[in-house]
């Protein structure tokens, strides 16, 4: 036989061990996973490297220690002459780190999966952006176009404004940062819930938004509301679907008319919480806030503001007097002052958890760490139905003209400085 030896081993004497190695590894090690495409271990068209192997499938990569044979295609009985790697697809191997890094890469290299369908008329397949590092360093690059790989209800947003979040800079992991995003559709993957190219949308992406294209899941799109500007739009999405999940959390829409307390009211989240409290119910809201931005708390729909730095909110409020407490803080004991004033049936929602949460339990009320925001279509959609009411506004207290990376770190040092009022607004040029 043609394989009766493989480098020099009787293939005999090589396969002496396999069914014991297959055994043991048949019940440790997962099986091939054939919904990967270089893993389909029934066509001898693919090149089974070690490495591929490995990552496929642990037993097969046993087989082949064992045997050093060409396992695949000695199983299958075909030619062992091996054709030449395929190209690859960007989501199969770039799974961690910097995935616009790692596609660059299989990009200069040849190998990285073409569009499946012909890029929008006029977009370039590789384009500049900012790519966040491990260590948390933002620097301008040239990046590829995120592919449509079919199947995946995606669509390419080519971004026309976004904003700074405090998330973008403290919990976004490597790759592109920015969340919001506000543009056109240039493209779409499969129906795509009804969106098509040329929509005007809007919505929080988690992250790839400071390009000049972001691939977005459909699941995550709105068409914008046209009564308000872009970069309006671009401000939005972040922290109003968060105050929005959170007011959710605490039982909105109310028909009792409850109080509720915003604590941190001037605040790109607190100044949407305000105004979407009072469009779903809320009888009385208070917000907390410095001296200088009490008249623009009141001016987003407060009925109430508390100056903290001359009193302490839960000694200014009366025990049993608030409903809901929305804390976009995130001070020590937080949750402990909450519980004390909160009426029976009462909520406390912290944005950021840890130790603003209560250490003691009480009856009679609750609370909740909010992880995550509902960031789907129809949260957008409520948001969107605010705006055109006249019921929700955003306040851009700073607007950055994004030529290059020297923008992207004067908005995030603006951000981080702790007393931004309402947004930072990002107009792309990039």
């Amino acid at each position: 036989s043609r394989f009766s030896t493989r480098h020099g081993r009787p293939l005999h004497a090589s396969l002496s061990t396999a069914p014991f190695l297959i055994v043991i590894a048949y019940k440790l090690l997962p099986p091939f996973h054939p919904s990967v495409p270089q893993c389909n271990h029934r066509s001898p068209s693919v090149s089974m490297t070690p490495a591929l192997l490995l990552r496929c499938s642990p037993v097969a990569s046993l087989i082949l220690a064992a045997s050093s044979c060409d396992w695949a295609f000695a199983a299958t009985g075909e030619s062992t002459t091996r054709p030449s790697p395929e190209v690859v697809n960007q989501d199969d191997v770039c799974r961690d780190g910097d995935k616009q890094e790692c596609a660059l890469g299989l990009l200069q290299q040849g190998q990285m999966k073409p569009h499946k369908s012909p890029l929008p008329e006029g977009m370039a397949p590789s384009m500049k952006g900012f790519s966040r590092s491990k260590g948390g360093q933002i620097s301008e690059k040239t990046i590829p176009v995120p592919m449509l790989t079919g199947g995946k209800s995606e669509a390419l947003v080519r971004v026309e404004a976004s904003s700074v979040n405090p998330a973008d800079w403290k919990f976004t992991p490597s790759g592109t940062p920015g969340m919001d995003f506000a543009g056109t559709l240039a493209a779409v993957d499969g129906p795509c819930h009804g969106f098509k190219e040329g929509d005007q949308v809007w919505g929080d992406s988690s992250s790839g938004a400071w390009a000049s294209v972001d691939m977005v899941s459909c699941d995550y799109i709105g068409l914008r509301p046209m009564g308000i500007s872009v970069l309006e739009a671009a401000a939005i999405p972040h922290a109003g679907l968060t105050a929005q999940s959170a007011l959710e959390a605490a039982g909105m829409p109310w028909l009792l008319k409850p109080t509720v307390l915003i604590l941190g009211g001037s605040g790109g989240v607190g100044h949407m919480a305000i105004q979407i409290a009072k469009a779903h119910g809320a009888g009385k809201v208070i917000a907390t806030c410095s001296t200088a931005n009490i008249d623009f708390v009141k001016s987003m729909g407060a009925d109430e503001v508390i100056d903290h730095t001359v009193s302490k909110w839960w000694q200014e409020t009366a025990p049993g007097s608030v409903d809901v407490i929305i804390d976009n803080v995130g001070q020590k004991g937080t949750g402990d002052h909450a519980f004390k004033i909160l009426s029976h049936g009462g909520k406390f929602v912290s944005l950021l958890g840890g130790a603003a949460m209560a250490t003691a339990p009480t009856a009679g009320v609750s609370q909740k760490w909010l992880h995550s925001a509902d960031r789907s279509t129809r949260a957008l959609n409520m948001l969107k139905d605010l705006v055109d009411a006249g019921q929700l506004k955003v306040h851009i207290s700073k607007t950055y003209q994004v030529e290059g990376v020297g923008e992207i770190l004067a908005a995030i040092d603006e951000s981080k400085g702790g007393h931004t009022v309402g947004k930072i607004a990002l107009q792309m040029s990039v």
